[in-house]
């Protein structure tokens, strides 16, 4: 037998006899204890022995075929370098078990944040027209009925989708009519900036099936009104947390509530509001609908500003550019701290976060996970929106057209890993890394943008987390 190459242990810094043990490929993790006395053994005891190629006794020769079954250990035959190409073929670029949509409804924002992606086409007022709808409504049917999806999750994004509610509510209400007459499960959600989010519009949005809503806060109100301000300059702190405080105020017994996923984008000259944030959270009314807070560096966003401010100059990128190792990394590492640091502060104060490691690669990469803009066009993920040259069909379209094809072939065969990722544990949940940030950096579409620093600083933060539990 041997160990996967897809095991992480990572030691509690608090805790040094307990070692977490995680495998990113089948997404296990199991607690160690080091063993106490001569006459007994724990788990890294048997992986010393394994990797020493020493014969094993009955004891241990059982444990590792538990092991084995959920994928720790594999036989020496066992070639996990294509157990990995065909898993991402079959799972992961062709999977079919669940399809995932993010439909743009409008590119208008009633918000001119500094970092914004979009903040190019804010102005532009393009609303998702209703026959466009229809038809996406219809090219979501077909594609569930074709390829017997077993449950449909929606993503209503912008600009601020609030903006074209009536399409919004339309849309949503007849997909959870179809599923619910198809048999499947079928789960909405709508990212925000929560100006608009009133105590009549989360009504009727907890009617038509959408249950969750990612609500932008950045920092304190202080910080939050120096970025997340109107056209005219004014903060809008006050009232976004005056409409979650409102939000479930109606709701009837049995009545599922709005849940909030509380995100936020710091800079070096906002960091220090996000840990009063989550103080004012901690108290606030509306607390036991936060299922989550999640707070990022405001640069990964200019990552996707890059990529759709200039199109021609994302793809007309020297070959000199692609090398055969990481081309890029995802976080530097002050950056990574202070996002871990804010995870650690959320956690103490019950908030569960997202600022860990998935069990995958990001959507980019899945086939069953796809963008759909106000014209219809298919993009692989948010991040090239409005981009028409990243374009792999057109919902609108009777026939493919080249472009669509190729885009969309493209898009099937990419491999954005080295083969030096294949040595790497992370590899399952990176899949090569975020492809918005290889293009504005002036990549090739494939280049690798490697996230194993930020990985391995956040299993550390995990195992602390983890061990705490375990006491």
């Amino acid at each position: 037998m041997k160990l996967s190459k897809f095991n992480v242990m990572v030691t509690s810094p608090e805790s040094p006899d307990k070692t977490v043990l995680f495998n990113t490929f089948h997404g296990r993790r199991l607690v160690i204890e080091k063993a106490e006395g001569n006459d007994t053994y724990n788990a890294l005891d048997l992986f010393n022995k394994i990797e020493s190629k020493q014969s094993l006794n009955e004891e241990e020769l059982k444990d590792a075929l538990q092991l084995k079954e959920i994928g720790v250990l594999l036989d020496d035959s066992d070639n996990e370098r294509q157990i990995f190409d065909d898993w991402y073929v079959n799972k992961v670029q062709r999977g079919t078990g669940r399809l995932e949509v993010t439909v743009v409804l409008t590119m208008a924002c009633n918000l001119r944040c500094p970092y914004c992606f979009e903040r190019e086409q804010l102005d532009n007022s393009k609303h998702m027209p209703i026959d466009v709808a229809e038809k996406l409504i219809s090219w979501i049917k077909q594609e569930v009925r074709a390829k017997a999806v077993k449950a449909l999750g929606v993503t209503f994004f912008g600009g601020e989708p609030l903006m074209n509610k009536a399409v919004l509510f339309h849309m949503s209400r007849e997909l959870k009519s179809f599923c619910a007459a198809y048999g499947i499960p079928y789960q909405a959600d709508i990212t925000t900036n929560g100006v608009l989010l009133t105590p009549q519009v989360v009504k009727q949005l907890r009617e038509v099936g959408v249950n969750w809503a990612k609500v932008t806060i950045d920092g304190e109100e202080c910080s939050h009104d120096t970025t997340r301000v109107t056209a005219h300059g004014r903060g809008s702190f006050q009232k976004i947390i005056s409409n979650l405080e409102l939000a479930n105020a109606d709701l009837q017994p049995g009545e599922s509530p709005l849940l909030f996923l509380i995100r936020g984008n710091f800079t070096e000259e906002t960091y220090a509001s996000f840990a009063p944030l989550l103080d004012r959270l901690e108290k606030v009314s509306f607390r036991p609908y936060i299922g989550g807070v999640e707070f990022k560096p405001a640069d990964e966003a200019s990552v996707k500003e890059t990529v759709n401010s200039d199109p021609l100059k994302a793809v007309e990128v020297p070959p000199s550019k692609k090398s055969s190792k990481c081309d890029t990394s995802c976080y530097d590492h002050s950056s990574i701290q202070k996002m871990i640091a804010l995870r650690e502060e959320g956690s103490k104060k019950g908030f569960a976060s997202n600022n860990s490691f998935g069990s995958e690669p990001c959507a980019y990469y899945h086939g069953n996970k796809v963008t759909v803009g106000v014209d219809g066009s298919i993009y692989p993920c948010t991040a090239f929106i409005g981009n028409s040259l990243f374009t792999v069909g057109n919902i609108q379209d009777l026939k493919p057209r080249k472009q669509h094809n190729d885009n969309y072939e493209m898009w099937l065969s990419m491999r954005s890993w080295t083969d030096e990722c294949y040595d790497c544990s992370f590899l399952p949940i990176c899949g090569g890394g975020c492809r918005g940030k290889a293009v504005s950096e002036g990549h090739e579409w494939n280049a690798a943008v490697c996230e194993k620093n930020y990985f391995k600083e956040v299993a550390v933060a995990m195992a602390k987390d983890i061990v705490a539990s375990h006491q």
